[in-house]
């Protein structure tokens, strides 16, 4: 797996990757949504119709490769 890599480095093309939100101290996955300029974990929408965002995330990274001894 990468390093921990600057926000500002991330893929801005809907790619989901593993972003590190400080003020909730937490690891989580999201996306960049273009079109908002936030960062949802997933397609849920708020009450606005706007996506869920995690936050304001530092760092990210890519998501890991599945084992490969999975079933």
């Amino acid at each position: 797996m990468s390093d921990w890599q600057p926000i500002n480095t991330a893929p801005m093309d809907g790619t989901t990757v593993l972003v590190y939100v400080p003020d909730f101290e937490k690891v989580t996955e999201a996306w960049f949504c273009e079109h908002t300029g936030l960062w949802p974990r997933d397609n849920a929408y708020s009450d606005e119709g706007e996506p869920c965002n995690v936050g304001l995330p530092t760092h990210w990274m890519p998501l890991p490769q599945p084992p490969e001894d999975a079933r």
